[in-house]
């Protein structure tokens, strides 16, 4: 299950982030997750559940954003959402078309605690 890798190494980049910014502890991971990054979102949850249980993410939570498949025509430039066994232009029905989105994992933002007293800060990934 490669999940378990992915969630390993998204953990790894949060707390190196975390620990940059004086974080006691991770509280949420989000993440942007596309239907054609290869990924299974209920499997990645899983994984987390079992990644997550030692060091600044014990009872961490991990937020999924599904994002959609959005494709452009090389001919008219047409922007469209699509299927992921339809990649054609909504416009012109053109098969020749670019991904603009649909196959991300991006970690986009952390919540983190830098003190167990004070509330958690956000740290947004550009």
């Amino acid at each position: 299950m490669h999940e378990l890798s992915i969630c390993q190494q998204l953990i790894k980049q949060a707390s190196e982030t975390a620990i940059q910014n004086s974080a006691e502890r991770i509280t949420a991971i989000h993440i942007k997750l596309g239907p054609l990054s290869g990924v299974d979102s209920e499997l990645l949850k899983q994984a987390f559940s079992v990644a997550s249980q030692t060091g600044m993410t014990q009872q961490a939570s991990l937020d999924i954003q599904l994002t959609s498949i959005v494709v452009e025509c090389e001919l008219c430039a047409s922007i469209c959402d699509a299927t992921s066994n339809k990649l054609r232009c909504c416009q012109c029905g053109s098969e020749q078309t670019h991904l603009i989105s649909g196959d991300e994992l991006i970690l986009s933002s952390i919540d983190i605690d830098t003190s167990t007293n004070v509330q958690s800060g956000e740290i947004e990934y550009v």
